[in-house]
């Protein structure tokens, strides 16, 4: 409930502390993820090393399709 109402009341009562906290809350979720993804990263390296020559084709195909979805959803 306080992170409905953090979104609503700073803008009827103007109150800074229930933006900070919303803000302090939202932060603090990713912190617990990064952890996580650390673990996996160090047993891929050797793999990326041989995929080096995979990664460059790799992220092109992802922009365009999510420009597509975009444009739809602007419209």
């Amino acid at each position: 409930f306080f992170v409905f109402t953090g979104a609503l009341q700073p803008f009827s009562v103007s109150t800074p502390m229930l933006p900070l906290f919303s803000l302090l809350r939202s932060h603090a979720l990713p912190k617990p993820k990064p952890p996580r993804r650390r673990p996996p990263r160090p047993p891929p390296p050797p793999r990326p090393r041989e995929q080096s020559r995979q990664p460059p084709p790799d992220p092109p195909p992802p922009v365009p399709p999510d420009d597509r979805p975009r444009s739809p959803a602007i419209n």
